[in-house]
C-alpha cells in the first residue's frame, strides 16, 4: 500500500512518434520509496494496458477526471547523483492519495546498451487499500477478498516467469542461438480491471472507458522490451 507522493506526465519524442508515461513516486508506511512508470503511449501508439491501469487508479481514488497541470517535482539527476527540482506536467488529482498495488519483476532483453537480460519492478494490478477491491470489483459492486488478491498475486508470478523466459530466449537468439518458441511473443493474462469511470482525455491518455473489461490480455506488439517498466 502506497501514498502517491507525486505523479508526472512524461513525454519523450522518438523517431516513430511520441512516447508517454505516467511516473509515480510512491511511499509506503515505512517511508520506503519507489518510482513506477506506466507507459500509456509508445511511439504514437496507445498502450491498452497502460491506459487501463491509469484509469483503474483514477477510479479507485474517486476521481472522475485526471488533468495535467504545470508544477514542480523532484527527480534524480544521474550527472550529479542527487535529487533535483524540475518543472513539468503533474497529475494533481493523484497526489496524496493512497493506493494498493501489486508489482511484479518485468524482465526484458536490453539489446541497445547492456546486451543482457535486465529487469525492473512494474505495476501489475491496483486495488483499494481499505476494501481490497480492484476497479472491476468496485464497479460491479463485488467485495474485495484475500482470495481474489491471491489470484492476482499468482498471475503476477506467472507473468514474471513469462517475461523472464521470453527475455532469455531473445538474448539466446541475439547471441546466435535458435528460438523455437514463436519468437517469445505469446500472451499473458495480467488481470487489469477496467471500468466505466467517465474520465476525460485531458492528459492525453485515451478516451473514457465505456465497457467493463475484467481481464485485459497484453499484446506483444504493444510494449518495447528495451524500455524498463
Amino acid at each position: 500500500v502506497f501514498t502517491i507522493k507525486n505523479a508526472v506526465w512524461d513525454t519523450r519524442q522518438a523517431a516513430g512518434g511520441e512516447t508517454k508515461q505516467l511516473v509515480l513516486s510512491l511511499e509506503n508506511d515505512s517511508e520506503r520509496t519507489a518510482t513506477n512508470y506506466i507507459l500509456y503511449k509508445l511511439e504514437g501508439k496507445n498502450s491498452e494496458q497502460g491506459v487501463t491501469l491509469i484509469n483503474a487508479i483514477g477510479y479507485l481514488i474517486g476521481q472522475q477526471e485526471l488533468s495535467a497541470a504545470e508544477g514542480t517535482y523532484e527527480t534524480y539527476d544521474p550527472a550529479s547523483q542527487k535529487p533535483v527540482q524540475q518543472q513539468g506536467f503533474i497529475c494533481p488529482e493523484m497526489i496524496g492519495k493512497r493506493i494498493g498495488m501489486v508489482m511484479y519483476k518485468r524482465s526484458y532483453y536490453d539489446s541497445k546498451k547492456h546486451f543482457a537480460v535486465r529487469s525492473g519492478m512494474s505495476p501489475f494490478q491496483v486495488f483499494d487499500p481499505v476494501t481490497k477491491q480492484t476497479a472491476a470489483e468496485k464497479f460491479e459492486g463485488k467485495p474485495g477478498t484475500d482470495e481474489s488478491l491471491q489470484l492476482i498475486f499468482t498471475a503476477a508470478l506467472e507473468s514474471e516467469k513469462y517475461f523472464l523466459d521470453r527475455a532469455n530466449r531473445e538474448m539466446a537468439l541475439a547471441q546466435g542461438g535458435t528460438n523455437t518458441a514463436n519468437n517469445g511473443f505469446g500472451q499473458a493474462n495480467n488481470g487489469f480491471g477496467q471500468a466505466n469511470n467517465g474520465f476525460t482525455n485531458t492528459a492525453g491518455f485515451g478516451q473514457a472507458n465505456t465497457t467493463l473489461m475484467a481481464n485485459t490480455v497484453p499484446k506483444a506488439g504493444a510494449v518495447d522490451d528495451d524500455i524498463p517498466f
